[in-house]
């Protein structure tokens, strides 16, 4: 290539110099242009800031206000807050609520028919609202104090059908439950429950199962029987079926209890109930098994009662003589066990029996609670031989066979009343519980009996002197007359429970204090020979009660006293005449051909009619005491003349 066409960077750096300055020399600058001047600018003036608008009044203070007064329990206050905010915002946010809590407050306060008007009102303005529900529900327990059980059928039905809350739908069936159950139709309410259980958490379930097995105990078996097939659930049915056969067993029922029984294991074999339905076939299977022909016997064969145990002992043994005699195809056993006068030793002696498998117990004497009780549990009729009050209360297994402070009170009282037509009484009686227990019996039948009671005074047991009780009674005590006087008080009987020792001390001091009634009453401690002798010199005169006589010539009590006196060598007391009849009522009730269970014997001495033994009639009521015809004497220098016929 030629060398002059080559690349010459510092010869085009030179033109481009040349033409620039060209341009710039050619080119002329441009005018200038004034500008105008700017006008000075204002600056705004500071405004004061707006103020949002002022929330309109809603009434939640005053709400707040009243919810406040409730929560404290002012209600008084709290009904005149929400009335207020009823009252001043008619359309306002908290009316629903209002109205539930004033209709709360009504029904605290007593006022259903205001709480039911809230309730209502409540749910006919905002039948939409989850409060309406709440309202039907707080009305329930209104209903139901007013019997008005369809109310609370008719309400909690409807309501069911609606979407709950689950405390509002726990409560709903709760009380749907509780109304058929009141109004008679427990299997309907036994079926709100089962229906419900599926619905519920577990700690309801539990709830429900619970009141569940309280109706159930309460509903006739054989209702819950035809309940069965109503519940869908099995696990429910085969619960019915575990209360069906309690049911039948309460009512001692057995051979229902037992198809009850069968049909469970059958068709629920693994239903929760199965340890508790196994249970209740033992205590039936229990119940069947024992010896039929043997009776146990408790006696205080030893210790502090060992006398009245050994008397005892002579009329069981003579009551299993005459049986035998009489009736020689059906021998009775009879096994008897020593209390040791204690009442460990009487519950230890039940329990042998019980391994032994006695049909039935007689005794023990006097203290018996600690054997009935024991007995009770084991499910074995017994027959106790003492005065205790309320001792039958233990259970439907205990009987009481004895004379009671009732009992001789009723026949003193109606003596004095009935036959001498005498008003006013009075008692004077040893401070320890015989004495007290007698004084309240007396005290109690004079009053049925429509008479009047003077006094009563009591006595330190231990002491000689009468004087102040005496003196208390006649009213010379608190004028501060001096032994002596007549007395002011007209006292036409007097009852003394004492024994014939210390009312050897008591009559000379009544006629020393001028206290003179017509008729002195005393218990059957007093039907002994040692009375005999007080009766003589008295203007007043000494009468007594007791359950038996020995010296009666109406069958069949001479032929028992030749028994007893031939094998004994003495005359029998109330001791072995009572036992004598216990034994031979208990012989004559267990061998009853149609005794199959040991409830059957228990079933057998209620229907009992009046047994005529040596202590007269005897019967025994539902609560399973004794009704004996006592006997009344008037006591003389040489006899104790019969009265009973007054």
């Amino acid at each position: 290539m030629h060398k002059d066409s080559r690349f010459c960077p510092l010869r085009w750096f030179g033109v481009a110099i040349l033409l620039i300055t060209l341009v710039w020399s050619g080119c002329a600058p441009p005018p200038r242009v004034a500008m105008p001047e700017r006008p000075p600018v204002e600056r705004p003036v500071a405004k004061p800031p707006v103020q949002p608008p002022k929330p309109a009044d809603v009434g939640d203070d005053v709400f707040t206000a009243a919810e406040n007064f409730y929560r404290q329990k002012q209600y008084d206050k709290a009904l005149d807050t929400y009335t207020a905010y009823l009252s001043r915002y008619p359309n306002g946010s908290w009316v629903a609520d209002s109205l539930l809590k004033i209709g709360m407050i009504h029904r605290e306060k007593g006022r259903l028919a205001q709480a039911l008007s809230s309730f209502q009102k409540l749910s006919l303005d905002f039948p939409n609202s989850a409060l309406a529900a709440e309202a039907e529900v707080a009305s329930f327990p209104i209903y139901y104090q007013m019997k008005n059980y369809g109310g609370v059928i008719q309400r909690a039905t409807s309501l069911l059908k609606q979407r709950l809350a689950p405390d509002i739908y726990r409560q709903t069936v709760d009380w749907l439950a509780q109304a058929y159950f009141a109004s008679g139709r427990a299997a309907d309410a036994l079926l709100v429950y089962a229906q419900a259980m599926g619905n519920v958490d577990a700690t309801t379930q539990l709830a429900f199962r619970k009141n569940m097995e309280s109706m159930a105990a309460k509903t006739d078996p054989d209702e819950l029987m035809r309940l069965v097939n109503r519940i869908g659930q099995p696990e429910m049915q085969g619960e019915i079926v575990y209360f069906a056969a309690a049911g039948y067993f309460q009512k001692e029922d057995y051979d229902k209890a037992h198809a009850a029984i069968d049909l469970f294991r059958k068709d629920y074999p693994q239903n929760p109930k199965r340890s508790q339905i196994d249970a209740l076939a033992l205590q039936i299977k229990q119940q069947a098994e024992y010896e039929k022909h043997t009776i146990g016997c408790i006696l205080p064969l030893s210790g502090t009662y060992e006398a009245y145990g050994k008397r005892a002992l002579r009329g069981i043994e003579m009551a299993q003589y005459m049986f035998g005699a009489t009736r020689p195809s059906e021998p009775v056993t009879v096994l008897v066990k020593d209390s040791q006068s204690t009442p460990e030793g009487s519950a230890a002696a039940v329990r042998e029996l019980a391994d032994a498998k006695v049909a039935a117990i007689l005794g023990p004497i006097g203290s018996a609670d600690s054997a009935a009780e024991t007995s009770q549990s084991l499910g074995i009729p017994i027959l106790v031989l003492t005065q205790k009050d309320r001792i039958t209360q233990i259970g439907n297994q205990v009987f009481r066979h004895f004379i009671t402070p009732e009992m001789q009170a009723e026949k003193l009282v109606s003596y004095a009343v009935t036959s001498k037509g005498l008003r006013r009484f009075a008692v004077l009686y040893p401070k320890d519980s015989y004495g007290t227990g007698m004084m309240n019996a007396f005290w109690d039948r004079v009053q049925a009996a429509g008479g009047t009671m003077v006094g009563a005074e009591g006595y330190d047991p231990a002491s000689a002197d009468f004087g102040l009780p005496i003196q208390k009674l006649t009213g010379a005590f608190f004028q501060g007359q001096p032994s002596g006087t007549p007395p002011n008080a007209d006292i036409d009987v007097l009852f003394i429970p004492e024994s014939p020792a210390r009312v050897s001390q008591i009559l000379p001091q009544l006629v020393y204090y001028n206290l003179k009634p017509r008729l002195i009453l005393g218990t059957n401690l007093w039907h002994t020979p040692a009375m005999m002798p007080l009766a003589g010199g008295l203007d007043a005169e000494l009468v007594c009660t007791d359950a038996f006589d020995p010296d009666i010539e109406k069958a069949p009590v001479p032929e028992f006293v030749k028994l007893c006196t031939e094998t004994y060598n003495e005359k029998p007391g109330l001791i072995e005449a009572i036992t004598y009849d216990s034994a031979s009522i208990l012989f004559e009730s267990v061998l009853k051909p149609k005794i199959r269970f040991r409830s059957d014997i228990r079933k057998e001495l209620l229907a009992m009619p009046s047994w005529i033994g040596v202590t007269g009639k005897t019967r025994f009521l539902p609560n399973r005491d004794c009704q004996k015809e006592l006997l009344i004497f008037r006591i003389q220098t040489d006899r104790f003349l019969d009265m009973t016929g007054f």
